[in-house]
């Protein structure tokens, strides 16, 4: 059988039919969906640059990641210090444990049948105050805002921006294998 569409003849309707009515559905949203939780996950690790004081304060009120006489500051992928006015850097006193590495401890977790997929931040207890977003409990503070960390929800409409142009591609790429094994062969870009 053959249609004929805008001067365009196309044979093998029913192999193509049949092909589309067989096409793997659900193995394809559940591809698409690793590939987006994989991309929020390496997003959502990127981290600012360090800082030696929160944009918009005064004076040392925040110190960041800087050692400075009497005040706290966070030594990234290590934990908290305390700096006495009366000690040299190289006699910082430890304030807490180990870092948390919150940087490391996003994972994606997906519902049993795959259909949602999330990005979590596991054994962090602070990673809303860093992260959070308006739907997280807690939500991001704003010193961690001004110094640059994206949100969650932030990291989440980054992710569905570049998607659209790569879902569709992955789309034409799927059909075309797909009908492929019908002896149907399809050329064309996205």
């Amino acid at each position: 059988m053959a249609l004929n569409i805008n001067n365009q003849t196309l044979t093998n309707i029913e192999q193509l039919l049949l092909a589309l009515r067989t096409m793997p559905m659900k193995d394809f949203c559940a591809k698409v969906n690793d590939e987006m939780a994989r991309k929020a996950e390496d997003r959502i690790q990127n981290r600012p640059k360090q800082m030696g004081v929160t944009p918009g304060t005064k004076g040392e009120s925040s110190t960041g990641n800087v050692p400075t006489a009497g005040r706290s500051f966070y030594k990234r992928d290590v934990g908290s210090f305390y700096m006495p006015s009366s000690r040299s850097k190289n006699q910082m006193v430890r304030q807490t444990g180990v870092s948390s590495h919150l940087q490391t401890s996003w994972r994606r977790v997906s519902d049993a049948n795959g259909g949602r997929v999330e990005v979590r931040s596991f054994n962090v207890e602070y990673a809303g105050f860093v992260q959070g977003g308006k739907d997280d409990d807690p939500v991001q503070s704003s010193v961690m805002q001004r110094r640059g960390w994206e949100t969650t929800d932030k990291v989440g409409e980054a992710i569905q921006k570049t998607m659209a142009s790569k879902l569709a591609k992955m789309m034409v790429l799927e059909m075309q294998g797909h009908i492929l094994k019908y002896g149907i062969t399809a050329t064309g870009t996205v």
